[in-house]
């Protein structure tokens, strides 16, 4: 019979044999193994008296010595990953685990449902439209038919105020520049109108057009490498040419900062958002009922996170971490700045809120789960 102090010595031959496994193995596979060579430059930064050398800058670039440099990596990659004798059996059982049908949850739109769907292995995900409840669901945008590499991404803005229309944003091959197009709702039919050089963007509709932030265009070649600089809040018309958009926001004082507007649901206010990362919000306010009326500032400064969640009439619903860092929910109206709590902090973080059918929403973190 085993005795139990027997089991660690067994353990240890096990450990030893499987990692003498493991390292013919390895040997096996290193052979012939042999990595292009990658020059280096004579490039050196003084950062306040401190030289610091950085001999390869020069693939920073984006030009056809970098190019040649990734596509042999790769070919010395790829050749050790196919040596691996049990990569495709990792592979399939992944493909078994991950084929499965993906619903999103649907977004109503007039008398029409949206929801994405993937089939298990498709690239990307499909937007289906379906008639009421009972109605037969049918592709209204399929990304897959886009590209042959599948790798154009497309994803739903926001409808139009008639739900007449439809706005949605595509990107390709990964790329943070973005194009947004507009949709025909009831006919699926796409319009001629292309927003281009669109970056970390979403659409907001008033009346027969829609807000949306974005770039200067780059100066050809510099696409991919040209620094996001002075990020611009334009307005857009459908049927117009992108040359005629109105700008509506910039801040050429501070040309790295990020600039966002959405319109309350009754389109009684444009809210403005600035940031300069991912925390901190300074917000600017528009009432669009008063004639003249012009973005004033209602939350200035980066220390603390402000959403607007709707209003009440002419007043404001407002998500914030101010003096509440579990967040809270404030009340107050534009005009006079006077906050007074909704729904004061708790001893849950609260996650995010929306009204819903004239009822508030909020859902709270609690034990790593909402």
């Amino acid at each position: 019979m085993l005795q139990l102090r027997q089991l660690p010595v067994i353990v240890m031959i096990g450990m030893l044999i499987f990692c003498f496994g493991c390292t013919k193995e390895k040997k096996n596979l290193m052979e012939g193994l042999a990595y292009p060579e990658t020059k280096t430059v004579e490039q050196v930064d003084d950062y306040f008296g401190t030289q610091v050398k950085d001999p390869y800058r020069w693939l920073e670039e984006s030009n056809d010595e970098v190019r040649e440099w990734i596509e042999a990596q790769n070919a010395v990659t790829f050749a050790y990953l196919e040596k691996i004798p049990y990569r495709s059996a990792i592979k399939d059982r992944l493909n078994e685990l991950y084929n499965y049908p993906r619903y999103s949850s649907p977004q109503k739109v007039g008398e029409y449902y949206f929801f994405y769907k993937n089939d298990g292995l498709q690239d990307q995900s499909v937007i289906y439209r379906q008639k009421g409840l009972e109605g037969e669901p049918e592709v209204f945008l399929d990304p897959n038919t886009m590209s042959e590499d599948g790798t154009v991404r497309v994803y739903l803005g926001e409808p139009s105020p008639d739900h007449r229309h439809i706005t949605y944003i595509r990107s390709e091959g990964g790329s943070d520049w973005q194009e947004i197009r507009v949709m025909e709702v009831e006919t699926g039919e796409e319009l001629p109108d292309r927003i281009q050089w669109v970056k970390f963007s979403g659409t907001s509709w008033r009346e027969n057009g829609f807000y949306y932030s974005g770039y200067p265009r780059p100066e050809a070649g510099e696409e991919l490498t040209a620094a996001n600089r002075f990020h611009r809040v334009y307005f857009h018309q459908v049927g117009d040419p992108q040359e005629k958009d109105r700008l509506i926001f910039e801040d050429s004082d501070h040309p790295k900062r990020y600039n966002f507007a959405e319109v309350t649901e009754d389109r009684h206010y444009l809210i403005l958002y600035q940031s300069e990362g991912t925390h901190g919000t300074q917000v600017y306010i528009q009432d669009l009922t008063a004639k003249g009326s012009t973005l004033t500032l209602l939350f200035e400064g980066f220390e603390h996170d402000y959403t607007v969640i709707d209003n009440l009439g002419d007043d404001l619903l407002v998500l914030t971490n101010r003096e509440a860092p579990n967040q809270k929910i404030i009340r107050l109206n534009p005009s006079d700045g006077e906050p007074v709590d909704f729904l004061s902090e708790g001893e849950n973080v609260i996650r995010g809120a929306d009204i819903v059918g004239g009822n508030l929403f909020v859902s709270f973190l609690k034990d790593a789960a909402t």
